[in-house]
């Protein structure tokens, strides 16, 4: 489920009080989803991995054709390897199906 579905994933909150917060939208695709763990494996596009906060939650929409899914979560794991640069997202706070059609 979900694999191969662009992702754009973005800081919500800084978790450290003296981190810096990041306003902007990163572009990755999902490689995994484990729905038992609910984690899911990212490929970061474009960016190396240490631009992504171990100490921030983050929102995260996966765009699936017309459909979208959003949830919330922290980065657990980063890392590179032979994909590339590589993220586990690790799901808080479930997903909400939106309907791009929808007006």
């Amino acid at each position: 489920m979900y694999e191969g579905c662009p992702v754009e994933l973005w800081m919500e909150q800084m978790i450290l009080e003296d981190g810096e917060f990041e306003d902007r939208i990163h572009y990755c695709k999902v490689i995994g989803y484990d729905e038992d763990r609910e984690c899911i494996e990212l490929l970061l596009r474009g960016e190396e991995v240490d631009i992504i906060s171990l100490d921030a939650v983050y929102g995260c929409k996966i765009m699936d054709g017309d459909k979208s899914a959003e949830c919330k979560g922290v980065i657990r794991e980063r890392y590179l390897n032979r994909l590339g640069n590589m993220l586990v997202f690790q799901i808080e706070n479930g997903f909400y199906k939106n309907s791009l059609n929808l007006k």
